[in-house]
């Protein structure tokens, strides 16, 4: 029997966007976007491509942009009010590294 498409699956759906390798390629990075309310989050997901394992590196909900660093860090991008935060964040730590904060806003 076919099910009916509920308001509540929208909310359970989540989006990827910036797919990216490190520079060896043997990590994995993506942006996943979930449904909060009547907004969503984003944050950053690491795959180690040899052992097939998700991790949640970063737990802001509002993460824009990252880029692969050397040695299997991420830098990435938060906005925070008039201002955007760089942090860097390795594959072996569970806590980012603020780097510097621009004065402008990102998308």
């Amino acid at each position: 029997m076919k099910q009916r498409i509920q308001i509540d699956t929208f909310s359970r759906y989540h989006f990827l966007s910036a797919p990216a390798f490190s520079k060896d390629a043997s990590m994995a990075a993506v942006i996943v976007k979930k449904v909060c309310g009547n907004a969503y989050t984003s944050d950053i997901y690491v795959m180690n491509c040899d052992e097939k394992q998700l991790v949640q590196k970063t737990h802001c909900g509002n993460v824009r942009h990252f880029t692969w660093l050397h040695d299997h860090t991420l830098l990435f991008a938060c906005p925070d009010g008039e201002f955007t935060q760089f942090f860097a964040i390795s594959d072996t730590s569970s806590e980012p590294d603020l780097r510097f904060t621009l004065p402008i806003k990102t998308l």
